[in-house]
């Protein structure tokens, strides 16, 4: 199975600490998504929004025994369903997504969620906070 992660799974530290290794990976991009803060959490959702995109990162060689690490993880404001992502050789690529459901959009917030600003200024809180290190 494939992986496409868009927020916190995205930092290898992270990922290691959920599933106890690192899979193979490589840059992705999903069409007609937004990646938004959740309200009051450093972690963000997903959503369908058209003409958006969001940078991501795809992995590979995903068992059911990781998935089932990673549904409990997400927890339950999100769904895993099958999405269509762009890797970086631009092939169109299956994988399985974390969306937030329907009924919990209002949790998101305006402010778009970057890997960026995630790993400068929140990721050390973040891991300490879920016991990570």
């Amino acid at each position: 199975m494939r992986l496409y992660t868009y927020g916190t799974l995205r930092v290898p530290e992270i990922m290691k600490a959920v599933i106890g290794f690192e899979p193979k990976h490589e840059d992705a991009v999903l069409d007609n998504y937004t990646c938004l803060y959740v309200e009051n959490e450093l972690f963000p959702g997903i959503k369908l929004c058209e003409g958006e995109s969001t940078e991501g990162t795809l992995y590979e060689n995903i068992d059911e025994h990781t998935i089932a690490m990673l549904d409990a993880y997400e927890g339950n404001i999100y769904s895993r369903k099958n999405v269509q992502v762009r890797s970086s050789s631009c092939k169109a690529i299956t994988a399985y997504a974390y969306v937030v459901l329907p009924e919990f959009e209002h949790l998101l917030s305006n402010k778009k969620w970057t890997l960026n600003e995630f790993t400068a200024k929140h990721q050390s809180a973040y891991m300490d906070s879920h016991n990570m290190r």
